[in-house]
């Protein structure tokens, strides 16, 4: 909302994560990056972090500093890559639909220029499972998922969890997703292996 306070604006996608302008008033910092981050919702989050800073009086430079040296860790929105030089984008912590949708609107975000790149087609592969405690919604919202990564750019669809194999009797998804059941974690793994990710992927 450019008649915020503080807004952001032009913001785009680059091969290394998110770049916007920030502007406060009569001021604007440009080329401001968000660095292997893809989310766009982490921009707010950094103009909540330039707000605060300016409410403290933190400079603009500093903010700014801290903002484009942040990293995400642990298993939520966390980019990493293998020593095989697979990309995984971690973000697998008490999700919901939303949560995964942002995750996968992320991951097919990416651009291909930010792996390696090995001698194939480099390949994304969506990795799920059960969505825990979502009572009367159970089978909507689990369907809900499955159209989604079917309606997006992934190649593979590996999940466990009887919640999702439930819905997946219940949708239709295209040919071209090519959809790996298992029953656990371990299944997964196994399974995984068999389609050889690799440089790129």
């Amino acid at each position: 909302d450019e008649s915020a306070d503080i807004n952001a604006q032009n913001i785009h996608l680059t091969s290394d994560g998110l770049e916007f302008d920030i502007v406060a008033g009569t001021q604007r910092h440009t080329n401001v990056k968000l660095h292997n981050i893809y989310a766009k919702h982490n921009v707010l989050i950094a103009l909540y972090a330039y707000a605060a800073g300016r409410a403290e009086g933190v400079t603009p430079q500093n903010i700014i500093k801290g903002i484009e040296q942040f990293k995400m860790l642990g298993i939520r929105q966390n980019i990493f890559t293998t020593s095989d030089g697979i990309l995984v984008y971690a973000d697998c912590f008490n999700a919901v639909a939303k949560s995964i949708k942002s995750a996968i609107d992320s991951a097919q975000t990416i651009p291909l220029s930010c792996v390696n790149g090995g001698n194939s087609v480099p390949r994304r592969i969506a990795v799920l499972g059960d969505i825990a405690e979502v009572g009367d919604l159970t089978m909507s919202m689990h369907e809900d998922v499955i159209r989604y990564v079917d309606e997006s750019n992934f190649d593979y669809l590996f999940f466990a969890g009887s919640k999702l194999k439930a819905a997946w009797s219940n949708v239709k998804t295209r040919d071209s997703l090519k959809v790996v059941v298992c029953e656990d974690n371990k299944h997964i793994v196994s399974e995984l292996k068999k389609i050889a990710p690799s440089d790129g992927d």
